[in-house]
């Protein structure tokens, strides 16, 4: 019978259509979430800069004599 055959094979390709849009979708979030987390270590990377420059200055504010 080739005709179910044929639909077995349409139907299998269909799958493996939506698999892979699926596939897809997940890349694109991965990707999102990549592009979160790098940002967020820019941030922790520049308040790590500002605090040392405040800790810096209050040393030498600190070693100012009177």
């Amino acid at each position: 019978n080739g005709n179910g055959n044929g639909s077995a094979v349409k139907s299998l390709v269909e799958h493996v259509e939506q698999i892979k849009e699926t596939l897809k979708g997940v890349i694109r979030d991965l990707n999102s979430m990549v592009d979160m987390v790098k940002a967020a270590d820019k941030e922790r990377k520049s308040s790590e800069k500002e605090i040392e420059a405040v800790r810096s200055k209050l040393r030498q504010i600190q070693s100012v004599a009177i």
